[in-house]
């Protein structure tokens, strides 16, 4: 999910487009890029990009010479500071909207808006789940505190505790449920109808999920 899954699309498009991807990053001896790369004193003679697809601190290790930049993004009105500090050491700062292209410019000399494309054979538009199910499924995602999943959990049982539930639906009406997607289950306890689902999605299972949600809500801080 998140990056992981931005990361691998990107490299697998620009693979397609005949692009050469080298994957590794030093690691002294043992870096698997070596056998590709001549060295002068166990470092790189060729000058090449690396970017990374991460948020800006968790970018490590690159070959003196090359250049370096990072696609990343923020979803707030304000730049974290663990995320100010690092974005010198990159020329250039790729992000994917018009307003993080406005944020990261406050801090950054070289900011770049490159939107996030779609795979229109994998992602299109496919009938909503009718009325007529046993469940009416609320989906929402992420576990860390700026996600607030923790939030639409709360407001789930709120709106639909059990006297709510009886007087909002009908016979043969569906039962409003909520998934939540999330690594960190511990933090997002479940009942009898808030499922908490854990683990790393194959991209098929992810489809089928969105597919299966009448709503999806995104409570982020």
């Amino acid at each position: 999910m998140g990056y992981g899954r931005m990361a691998t699309n990107i490299v697998a498009s620009m693979e397609r487009l005949g692009a050469d991807i080298y994957g590794d990053l030093p690691q002294g001896g043992n870096s698997g890029a070596q056998k590709f790369l001549p060295h002068t004193d166990s470092k790189s003679a060729i000058c090449a990009n690396v970017t990374w697809m991460s948020t800006p601190g968790h970018a490590r290790g690159y070959w003196e010479g090359q250049d370096l930049s990072i696609m990343t993004m923020w979803e707030a009105s304000i730049l974290p500071e663990p995320f100010r500090e690092a974005l010198d050491q990159f020329r250039l700062v790729l992000v994917p909207s018009e307003q993080n292209l406005e944020l990261f410019s406050q801090y950054h000399p070289n900011v770049k808006y490159v939107p996030l494309g779609v795979n229109p054979t994998d992602w299109h538009p496919v009938e909503r789940p009718g009325m007529d199910r046993t469940w009416f499924t609320f989906l929402t995602s992420g576990g860390g505190a700026r996600k607030g999943s923790d939030l639409v959990i709360e407001a789930f049982r709120k709106v639909f505790n059990d006297d709510r539930v009886k007087e909002l639906c009908a016979p043969g009406m569906p039962i409003p449920r909520l998934i939540v997607q999330t690594r960190r289950a511990s933090a997002l306890p479940a009942d009898d109808r808030s499922h908490v689902i854990t683990g790393r999605l194959e991209d098929n299972e992810e489809i089928e999920l969105y597919k299966m949600a009448h709503v999806y809500v995104q409570a982020s801080r």
